[in-house]
This record gives structure tokens, sequence and C-alpha cells, in this order.
């Protein structure tokens, strides 16, 4: 039998990979801590952190329900493929570190919504640009419709993935940045999606994927995830990344001849 909006006896874990940042790992942890919801489990993934990393578990131990696994890694789809598994029978949101729940009743609002008819349920992201926050609807209009250089999906820090759909995917370590990318676009073929309008969840930008030294990385691996999806984009788009990819070589090319 389905279950239906309003189980909240829902397993909710959240999985963060970190590596020698324990200053936004902390930001990460005193939204947890402050959560009037404490049934739920925080994963981390450390790649054998240097700095004050285990000093911002022992702070939160008490508090936070904390599975805490600091070994070398292969990368951070191999580190957040780790905590899949660790967290087997939950519904999984990743958050980096740095980014956080938005509100103390982030997880009691989420749990009602976690709906097992659907193997995604997202929900609206709020942007920290450091002294601005910006508040962005993710209507689903809006996902699966083309931009830039494959279509839309919702912000990975807003997506809350069923374990159903770990049970077949996991994500692609051959990349380095558009995994998450992949898995969505990849499993919604089998698993529908659920848009909720409410922010939960904050995303600290300046990430991996948001670094303006690898916009051609992910301009490529988008392009591979189309291919290997069997995703055909628009004429126009295709024409357009064609452009933009020229465009970012020769401007790469000019850096480094003037350094």
């Amino acid at each position: 039998m389905s279950q239906s909006k309003g189980a909240i006896n829902e397993k909710i874990a959240v999985v963060t990979a970190t590596f020698n940042d324990d200053r936004a790992l902390r930001v990460t942890a005193e939204s947890i801590a402050c959560q009037s919801d404490k049934d739920f489990i925080w994963i981390i993934i450390d790649n054998n952190s240097t700095d004050g990393t285990r000093d911002v578990i022992s702070d939160f131990k008490d508090k936070i329900n904390i599975l805490f696994v600091s070994e070398k890694d292969n990368g951070i789809y191999n580190a957040l493929n780790k905590g899949i598994k660790l967290a087997a029978g939950s519904w999984v949101i990743f958050l980096g570190a740095g980014d956080y729940l938005f509100s103390p009743d982030s997880i009691l609002q989420i749990k009602p919504e976690l709906d097992q008819n659907y193997g995604f349920v997202y929900f609206n992201i709020v942007f920290n640009r450091g002294s601005k926050l910006k508040f962005e609807k993710q209507q689903a209009c809006k996902i699966h419709k083309w931009s830039l250089s494959r279509p839309n999906v919702p912000h990975h820090q807003s997506l809350f993935t069923s374990p159903k759909v770990f049970e077949d995917f996991c994500f692609d370590e051959s990349y380095k940045i558009c995994a998450d990318a992949k898995l969505y676009l990849e499993a919604s073929k089998s698993f529908a999606s659920k848009y909720v309008d409410n922010f939960v969840t904050a995303f600290q930008q300046g990430g991996v994927s948001t670094s303006q030294s690898t916009y051609l990385t992910l301009l490529t691996e988008n392009q591979r995830i189309c291919d290997e999806l069997s995703l055909h984009p628009p004429s126009r788009i295709v024409k357009y990344i064609s452009s933009l990819k020229i465009f970012i070589k020769k401007l790469l090319l000019a850096f480094r001849l003037t350094r």
C-alpha cells in the first residue's frame, strides 16, 4: 500500500561530504542542532581533514545524531555514494559544508511532504550570497526546461530523494561536478517528482560547480549527460554552447599568456 502526504514517520538523512572546511561545516551543524524535530541523522563523510573538523563534530555530538566517517575518498561523488549506503532506508538530502537548514522548523515542515508515491520531493531554495539572500522558487514548470546546456533540475540542496531511488541509482563517480544532475535526469525517467512551495534550505554560493574556473568543465559534463541519456537540446542551444566553449577557451588561453 502506498503512503500519502502526512506520512511523518519517514526517516531523513542529511548527507555532507567535506574536506578541511571546518568553519563552513560549523554553519551547517548550527542549523541542524537547532531543529525542533531532531528525529533524523546527519551523516558526514570526511576526506581525512587536518583542520578543526573533528572539533566541530565533538562540539555537536551531544546535540545531533551524527554518523561521522573520516577516511580517504576518491572525490566528492565517491564520498556521497558512501553516505547513500549508510543512509539506507532514509530520504536523503545532500548539504555541502556551509549549506544549512533555513528554519528551526525545516525538518518538521519537510516530513509531512515526503510521499512514497514519488522518487523526489523538492522545495524552493535560498541563495546565501554573504551579505544578501536571494529567494528562488522552483516551480514545477521550470524543471526539465532547457537552460544553457541541459534541462533544468532542482538544486540538490533542496531535493529529497526517496530510498527506493537509490536501489537502482547512485552517483556516477567519473563526473567531477555534474553527477547530481545526471542522477536526477536519469532516475526521473522512472520516478516522479513533487514540488513543495516552501523554503526549507539555504545554499552557500561558492561551491565547486559555481566557480568560474570550472565553468568549461560544467559545460562539457552537461553535454556528456545529454549524450549518455539521449537528451536532445534545441538547435539554438547547441549553437550557443559551441560558441560559448570557444569563447571560454580563448579567455583561458589569454589568461595563461598574461601570467
